[in-house]
């Protein structure tokens, strides 16, 4: 990172230099995973890492934008924005770095679970809804992480750095019985890594999917037919609209277009 910052202070002096009131350079670099189980087995995993750079310069008011995912092609995007900006006077900045305790956004920063660990996570949470709730037919489980790392400089000489970690992990469910088949979803997402997680929650996210989806498969059907719809006398249009417009755009595209609008 610091080869970077200091490639980010020497384009930022040049356009300074070529005559920008303002410049800030964002860069970002980011690695996830991504695994799925489906039908009692893994459907897919995924790596991925990506990582970019976009430079903003103000000018007299105009904004001028320059992004690459390639930053070998950084030099030439900087001279590309020079060309457009067409001075050349002096300048002098001063960066000071932004420090700060990461720790008190983040509880950690490891996502580096190895891939068994987080392939047991799912295969045991859908053995374990199959388990209990013998009207589940279906189960679709998936686990993502990753780690972003940020770098942002201005030209008023201002340096910020942050990492940014996160978990998901996503349940559907699909219930069935001899007339009826419902879903139940439930995701678990937070910032941090898997050592501030504790273990129980896969578990616990995966049976309210599940039971979401029982649930649903002993509701009652929605009631159908005439009813009186009761309005309060300082009920907006759009109230009216939604409350009877689109009913009324199924039934009679000419009533529609006379009462809904």
């Amino acid at each position: 990172m610091d080869k970077k910052l200091e490639m980010f202070k020497e384009a930022i002096k040049k356009l300074k230099k070529a005559g920008a009131d303002f410049v800030d350079i964002y860069y970002q670099k980011g690695k996830g995973f991504n695994a799925t189980l489906e039908d009692n087995k893994i459907e897919s995993t995924s790596f991925s890492v990506n990582e970019g750079v976009g430079i903003r310069v103000i000018k007299n008011f105009k904004i001028y934008f320059g992004y690459t995912n390639d930053l070998n092609n950084f030099p030439k995007l900087i001279e590309s924005l020079k060309e457009s900006l067409r001075e050349n006077k002096d300048i002098s900045l001063n960066f000071t770095k932004k420090e700060r305790n990461l720790n008190d956004f983040y509880l950690d920063f490891d996502i580096n679970l190895p891939l068994e660990e987080k392939i047991d996570i799912l295969r045991f949470c859908n053995e374990k809804i199959r388990e209990k709730y013998e009207k589940i037919s279906q189960v679709t489980l998936s686990i993502k992480d990753g780690l972003s790392e940020v770098l942002i400089v201005n030209s008023l000489g201002e340096i910020v750095e942050d990492k940014r970690p996160f978990v998901l992990f996503k349940v559907l469910c699909v219930a069935k019985d001899l007339h009826n088949l419902q879903t139940g979803y439930e995701s678990l997402a937070f910032r941090g890594g898997y050592k501030s997680i504790d273990k129980k929650k896969f578990l616990e996210s995966s049976f309210k999917a599940a039971q979401r989806a029982c649930t649903l498969l002993k509701a009652k059907d929605a009631p159908a037919g005439k009813f009186t719809v009761v309005l309060a006398s300082e009920a907006g249009g759009t109230v009216i609209h939604e409350a009877v417009g689109h009913g009324l755009a199924n039934i009679h595209r000419f009533l529609c277009r006379h009462l809904a609008h």
